[in-house]
């Protein structure tokens, strides 16, 4: 699942811009893609590559250090 995670909510979102979901060509699967702002002009950059996310965590899903 691709997500953008924006840590300042509407801060200055007139220059950051937005992105949406699109449909792909298979009809299936979607893809975030930057429409405005540097969302638009960094969407390469941002869009990155498929890959994992791994942490540990103790019994109360408190991170561990």
């Amino acid at each position: 699942m691709q997500k953008r995670y924006y840590p300042n909510g509407p801060f200055a979102s007139h220059l950051i811009g937005f992105a949406l979901k699109e449909k792909q060509d298979d009809g299936e699967t979607y893809k975030t893609v930057g429409k405005m702002g540097l969302e638009l002009f960094y969407n390469k950059e941002l869009t990155g590559v498929d890959g994992s996310m791994q942490y540990k965590s103790d019994a109360l899903r408190l991170l561990a250090a």
